[in-house]
């Protein structure tokens, strides 16, 4: 039976939490799915960690590669999803058990090319927090995807949305054919990588189910202070820019 939902989880010296992150999807009530780790070159533990999952469970697949940073790793996972609709989470993170099981029923309910979802943000002391923007099920079409989600991603008046991968599930057709992740960014990636998404969905639901617990990691990429920070983020300007110019 073919995949029907690919999960891809980038990997790089994560052995602190990625044990809890694997577990929780191999834990889900849902079955039909793969789990694409992708090692990025890791050189703690990680995959002394993972090595043994993969031989007892076969919804893993490991991928192991030299480090060249989280875009290149999830596009490695791209090329080798075979699942009907792909998502990503991050090493850090984990999800109930009913995950997957909520996500399929949105999809056979409205058979959209993208969906969105809610969160949790958990922090070191286990305090979770619901971020809530969505407070119930809506329905975008093309033009208003292009009116009015693709502002909320960007900071338009009526608000914003956080714009990571792993809060949303896409039709793998879109991404294999259209969307890749910008080999050279890996500073806000995942907005750019939605944007140049939407642009190609015809249909696309955010949905109030908060399945998802995204750890708040303060030593990350987002939470450090960046030397060479003017060029990087003129460079996510730049490939943001035309994302929106063509999308809109």
């Amino acid at each position: 039976m073919k995949n029907f939902i690919s999960i891809i989880v980038p990997v790089y010296n994560g052995e602190a939490n990625i044990l809890k992150c694997v577990n929780s999807l191999l834990k889900q009530t849902y079955k039909n799915f793969e789990i694409i780790l992708v090692n990025d070159g890791s050189n703690d533990r990680t995959l002394e960690i993972l090595t043994p999952l993969v031989l007892e469970h076969s919804s893993l697949k490991l991928i192991n590669k030299k480090n060249e940073g989280v875009s290149i790793a999830r596009n490695v996972g791209l090329e080798n999803a075979s699942g009907q609709y792909i998502t990503f989470m991050d090493s850090d993170d984990w999800v109930q058990g009913t995950y997957l099981e909520k996500v399929a029923e949105t999809i056979e309910k409205y058979q959209s090319d993208c969906i969105y979802f809610n969160y949790y943000e958990e922090y070191n002391n286990s305090k979770s927090i619901l971020v809530e923007d969505f407070k119930k099920v809506e329905n975008y079409s093309k033009e208003k995807i292009r009116t009015k989600l693709i502002p909320l991603f960007i900071g338009g008046k009526e608000g914003l949305l956080m714009g990571s991968v792993w809060r949303g599930i896409y039709k793998s057709s879109i991404l294999k054919e259209k969307v890749k992740f910008k080999k050279n960014i890996n500073y806000m990636e995942d907005l750019i990588f939605n944007i140049a998404i939407l642009k190609y969905a015809e249909k696309v639901t955010v949905s109030n189910i908060a399945p998802y617990y995204y750890f708040i990691n303060e030593s990350s990429v987002t939470g450090k202070y960046l030397d060479n920070m003017h060029s990087v983020s003129n460079q996510v300007l730049q490939e943001l820019t035309s994302e929106i110019n063509s999308s809109c």
